[in-house]
């Protein structure tokens, strides 16, 4: 969401979770994806400039945005 609002200026980092090791394959793995809370129902639209970029993103509605991105998430 951080690259939407910001047009690409700002990023959130990439998180990454390694599967258990081979002797211990029961370990359990716990992993956040969301560390912000807010309105399902708004519009997530990029900033203005300066804090906004060159780059145009679409507005999406907030729970299409989080349903697309825990659709993207992948465990390897």
């Amino acid at each position: 969401m951080l690259s939407r609002w910001t047009e690409d200026r700002r990023r959130s980092t990439q998180h990454h979770v390694l599967p258990p090791a081979a002797d211990a394959p029961e370990e359990g793995l716990i992993s956040l994806i969301m560390f912000m809370e807010v309105d399902i129902e708004q519009f997530i639209e990029p900033f203005a400039p300066p804090v906004g970029g060159d780059i145009f993103y679409e507005p999406v509605l907030a729970t299409d945005y989080f349903t697309q991105r825990a659709q993207a998430a992948t465990v390897a």
